[in-house]
């Protein structure tokens, strides 16, 4: 299935650090920014195991992903959830439209499978 990771950043606020990563790596550095703070919040003590592999798998596929969207599989998807769909997540408020293109994008990708 297809995931849009790149988010219309007209649309968007974000944080002066969020706009210098996306002028030097455009939306995949964004994206990898945003997912990394996420997973930061959620695991503040950091990741072990089977999330870093998973995490690393995520952040290759998007190495090489083309156009603002990557192919994910169901266990990514998995791992989008434990971020992206978490209602106890915590987000900066200049980045609830970023959460929420992300959130609406994964929706999508589910929905889609394809």
């Amino acid at each position: 299935m297809k995931f849009k990771y790149e988010v219309d950043m007209d649309k968007v606020g974000v944080t002066k650090e969020e706009l210098d990563k996306l002028a030097k790596d455009g939306s995949k550095g964004i994206f990898e920014l945003f997912i990394s703070n996420l997973f930061g919040t959620k695991y503040p003590d950091g990741v072990k195991g089977r999330t870093i592999r998973s995490l690393d798998k995520l952040l290759s596929k998007l190495d090489s992903a083309e156009n603002g969207h990557m192919e994910i599989d169901e266990g990514d998807v998995e791992l989008m959830r434990e971020v992206l769909m978490d209602d106890n997540i915590t987000v900066g408020t200049r980045q609830v439209r970023l959460y929420s293109a992300l959130r609406r994008s994964l929706e999508e990708a589910i929905g889609n499978k394809g």
